[in-house]
């Protein structure tokens, strides 16, 4: 669905990516994890066409980005950014129904099928009841649920998230990353989702790219990607990682520096 070759790019004198490649499937969640300043949201940035690169090519369905319109892009695109403030009052449903504008002709209104998109996505995202309610009053959590719904509206085969659930409680957490699973479950919309946690990377994707001083460290399953290397070279962190005993995924441990490590008995754990 999406070829990204040998792409070369660079924030004043900091290179962040150089001969950059990476293939992603139709209909697959792809998360993409590594350390801080690795380039992970600017990779996304790139994707949407909101940053260019200097060398290199990035192409969906066969056809690449830098040649394509503002408007085509936003109709096989959509994102939930890190720094998304309205200058203005917006209420919920009017913030969703901003996915709408790449299909709406100069000075028209709304269609019913514009309608129908806005009011499906408030109901998977269950916002309803807070449509007419401020945006700014919302708590983090809802504020994420309506961007979310804004994409859901936008209708595009590809989802770009740039850590979707940051700073949200547990709960926030698991009913935001629900609801993207089962968009791509259900309609097949292909994921790309920047995470910080690697345990969400986990738990969630079809595929992991660990990227690392703007180059590809690892690429595959969860099973073939998180693992202590990737703790131990790519995060310099101590972990332990152990398989989940529910969803036979692995999921990482932090260790304390300051104590002994000692393994419980029965644990199943991967080096």
């Amino acid at each position: 669905m999406i070829s990204i070759e040998k792409l070369t790019f660079q924030y004043d004198q900091n290179q962040l990516f150089q001969d950059f490649s990476l293939t992603i499937h139709e209909s697959e969640f792809l998360s993409i994890i590594g350390p801080n300043g690795s380039g992970k949201s600017t990779l996304l940035k790139l994707i949407l066409g909101i940053l260019k690169p200097s060398k290199g090519s990035i192409a969906i369905f066969e056809k690449e980005i830098a040649k394509m319109k503002r408007k085509a892009i936003s109709r096989m695109v959509s994102g939930v950014l890190q720094d998304f403030n309205p200058a203005y009052s917006f209420s919920v449903e009017e913030i969703v129904a901003i996915g709408r504008t790449p299909y709406a002709k100069a000075f028209s209104d709304f269609s019913k099928e514009d309608y129908r998109y806005i009011e499906e996505a408030l109901t998977e995202t269950g916002l309803l009841d807070l449509r007419k309610k401020p945006f700014e009053h919302l708590s983090s959590g809802e504020k994420q649920r309506v961007l979310l719904a804004k994409c859901f509206a936008q209708n595009t085969p590809l989802l770009l998230l740039d850590e979707c659930v940051a700073h949200l409680d547990p709960g926030h957490v698991q009913h935001i990353m629900e609801v993207v699973k089962e968009k791509n479950r259900k309609d097949k919309v292909t994921i790309v989702a920047v995470f910080h946690d690697v345990n969400l990377a986990s738990l969630y994707s079809d595929r992991i790219v660990v990227v690392n001083h703007g180059r590809v460290s690892y690429l595959g399953t969860p099973k073939e990607t998180i693992h202590k290397p990737l703790m131990e070279k790519v995060y310099q962190a101590n972990g332990t990682v152990l398989t989940h005993p529910c969803l036979d995924v692995p999921q990482v441990l932090l260790n304390r520096l300051d104590r002994p490590q000692k393994p419980s008995a029965g644990l199943i754990i991967h080096e």
